[in-house]
């Protein structure tokens, strides 16, 4: 077509389960910024898109930051080099999964790291992340 500039758009479908996951994945992430934005006056949130394994947000708040990898359900896969990011900076400074299972455990931490509240319950710096991998609580023997 001579003169005339064509679009090209590129579908993809998702099977329906995937589909369903996603969307649950999105809304997580939407209620989180919302709740992150209520919580901390005068915070920025920037959802990072491009390269993959990044962390899905980063938030700023006065002199410090954060970023959180959401995940539809603790049982979500990791995509490749997500777990080594999320521990780089949470070297860095503060970094996390974050999915509904532990959303209140994560947040706790992030308002302690931010210096919202203080706690004796977590006086060390966030957990290693890779410690959700390895550790279960078990019940002793009294």
């Amino acid at each position: 077509m001579k003169g005339k500039e064509m679009s090209h758009h590129l579908l993809i479908f998702l099977p329906k389960k995937e589909a369903k996951m996603a969307k649950r994945e999105s809304k997580f992430q939407r209620d989180l910024v919302k709740e992150l934005k209520a919580e901390y006056p005068g915070s920025y949130v920037f959802k990072i898109n491009g390269k993959q394994g990044y962390p899905d947000l980063i938030f700023l708040y006065e002199d410090k930051w954060a970023t959180l990898e959401c995940k539809k359900s603790a049982k979500a896969k990791h995509r490749p080099n997500q777990d080594e990011h999320v521990e780089r900076m949470n070297n860095m400074s503060f970094s996390s999964f974050i999915y509904p299972e532990n959303k209140q455990e994560v947040l706790h931490e992030l308002s302690i790291f931010m210096g919202k509240h203080q706690s004796n319950v977590y006086p060390w710096k966030p957990r290693d992340i890779r410690s959700e991998h390895i550790f279960q609580v078990v019940e002793q023997d009294a």
